[in-house]
Formats: structure tokens, sequence, C-alpha cells
């Protein structure tokens, strides 16, 4: 893999390029899909036999950070570097999907020498699970009332860019309209397996978040999807 940057791989403020990389791994999948549960799991010695599968060695030797911070990263070299990747998932729902590539932390796929892919599922109805929960785990969700209110005032512009809360509620009830049609989940999941694809990639592993993270070979998900 080449280390040079390019357009993809610049920051929009600096014009710096993304840190580059002897060896990548990249966890990809929609929101809410266990990302976060699942690098804890690795980074504490549980999830054995995908660590073995992806040859991480001595975790602690490894940086671990969210693609979206890439960008603003003072460093300009990782050994060994870990991305967690949240799936573009809800331009699609209006149809606007941009290219995957378009997306400035895709610039670490040309900016590593060695890359390692986890691509990370679950059920589109375990997905909204999930995100119904996240949603009614905030207090002003949790009555009918108030979770009325909220929804009503997310879908303005001008108080949802004031609040926080606002926010998360307006992409929380997106997020569940989004993973309540599978055919939805199964086009994002079509971007990101496409754009992969185009990559020397060592190896690529799927992963179901709602068991062990056990890796499954990646011709495995016509089969998987198949059930949806």
């Amino acid at each position: 893999m080449s280390n040079s940057a390019n357009t993809f791989g610049e920051r929009s403020s600096e014009s710096r390029p993304l840190p580059t990389a002897d060896r990548l791994v990249v966890i990809g999948a929609p929101s809410c899909c266990g990302k976060s549960t699942l690098i804890k799991k690795l980074r504490s010695g549980e999830g054995t036999e995908l660590a073995d599968a992806l040859a991480l060695g001595d975790v602690g030797s490894w940086h671990f950070v969210d693609s979206e911070f890439l960008v603003d990263m003072a460093e300009e070299h990782f050994p060994k570097l870990v991305v967690h990747y949240a799936l573009p998932a809800i331009p699609l729902k209006h149809g606007e999907i941009p290219h995957i590539a378009e997306d400035p932390p895709m610039g670490m796929f040309f900016n590593a020498d060695r890359i390692t892919l986890v691509t990370l599922y679950t059920t589109p109805q375990s997905l909204v699970e999930r995100v119904t929960s996240r949603k009614l785990s905030r207090k002003a969700n949790r009555w009918p009332v108030l979770r009325t209110v909220c929804h009503a005032l997310s879908q303005v512009d001008g108080l949802r860019s004031m609040s926080p809360l606002l926010r998360k509620t307006y992409r929380w009830e997106q997020l569940e309209e989004l993973f309540s049609d599978p055919a939805e989940v199964k086009t994002l999941y079509g971007h990101w397996l496409k754009y992969v694809s185009h990559f020397d990639i060592d190896s690529h592993w799927l992963v179901r978040t709602d068991n062990q993270p056990v890796p499954q070979d990646l011709r495995e998900w016509e089969r998987i999807i198949r059930d949806w």
C-alpha cells in the first residue's frame, strides 16, 4: 500500500494527511451494532479466538481510535492501529448516501502497509431493539408525554442544532426507521463490502455481535443475510 497523501486522506482544516500505519485493523459496522463492546472484549482478553485470527498478539501494543478522530490526531505514524468505523447509515435513508470513498477517514486505507478488516453484524431486528433501548435510556424519553415532546422538537432544525438530546433523538429515530427495513440494511452493508473489496486486504472476517466474537469467513455473507 502506498503511504502517500490523497484527497480522501487530508484534514479539511490543516491539509495534513491522516496517520500512516504499518498494520491497520478496521472494525466496521452500523451504529449500535456493538463495536465498542467488541473492542472492550479484545482489550480485556475475552475475544481470544478473534484476536488470534487477527494476529493481534499483545493487545497493549495497539492504538485504538474512533475513525471520526483520525482527522484530528497529532501522531503521524502508528506501528499498530485499530480503527472502529460507523458505516454512514443515515444518508442512505434519504437516498443521499455519498460514495464511502468521500468520507475523509477512508484515507486510512491508502495509508497502511497491511490491512485487516472485521465487519460486525447482527439482525436488523436486533439493531432496532438496540437503538430503541438506547433512546429510552435517556430520562426525557422514558415517559410517553416527554417522548412525544422530544420527537416533535427534534424535527425542528433550529432547535435540534442547539440541543444534544434533540440531535440524538432525531438520529435514533432515523436509525430505527432505517433498521426496520432489512433491504436498506443490506444495501448499507453492500456499499461497505463493495468499497473495501478494491483494496489489498490481508484478511476480512465477519463477526456476529450478539454471540461470542467468533470470526466467520466473508463467503458466509450471502447465507447470513438470506435469513433477514
